[in-house]
């Protein structure tokens, strides 16, 4: 009965200053220091800020000011557990970095059907094609039909996380590629 107490508790959403959207916005624009989201009307927003078992990956709808959407995201094991601490541009280091990323072509890979290569833009991410950092989705393949109870535990079991990749659960990752052809740049901020 605690656990599902507890697993119940993790669904509750949590409001907090960094969900609203002019948080967002503000926090963005600290690290937007080139502009480089004048002429998109849509923008992707990771806050580190937040654990991972909190939803923390936003679509932004810079014209008529609101989220669009927003799920869970992984980040590096390196980095932290529940929260990334330590972020590094370094390759071979296994952690998240910060700053602004330009989503590149999909590919296949070994690995992954579906994946983004990610161009940094920022002095914290310009090593992002080196390192190779992409966005893909996490492999979770043995869940069917996830519901929130069994969602919570995964993300307690640490499916998410990796080597510095942004990774979603699959059921996720299909509604996030839907938003690829009309948003390209990605915002990862603390």
């Amino acid at each position: 009965m605690i656990k599902f107490i507890a697993t119940l508790f993790l669904l509750i959403p949590t409001y907090s200053h960094s969900q609203s959207f002019s948080d967002l916005l503000e926090r963005v624009e600290t690290l937007n220091q080139k502009q480089h989201h004048i002429g998109h009307n849509k923008i992707f927003v990771v806050d580190y800020s937040k654990k991972i078992t909190e939803k923390r990956f936003y679509l932004l709808d810079l014209k008529n000011k609101k989220i669009i959407y927003r799920t869970h995201v992984g980040h590096a094991w390196r980095s932290g557990r529940g929260k990334p601490k330590r972020f590094s541009n370094k390759p071979n280091t296994n952690k998240s970095s910060l700053g602004i990323y330009r989503i590149g072509k999909k590919y296949k890979s070994n690995y992954f059907d579906n994946a983004y290569r990610l161009h940094g833009l920022s002095k914290t991410n310009n090593n992002a094609l080196k390192r190779s950092i992409v966005i893909h989705d996490a492999p979770v393949d043995y869940v069917e039909d996830p519901s929130g109870m069994i969602l919570s535990g995964l993300v307690e079991q640490e499916q998410l996380y990796s080597d510095g990749c942004f990774t979603f659960f699959p059921w996720d990752f299909k509604d996030v590629m839907r938003f690829f052809d009309t948003t390209e740049l990605l915002y990862a901020i603390n």
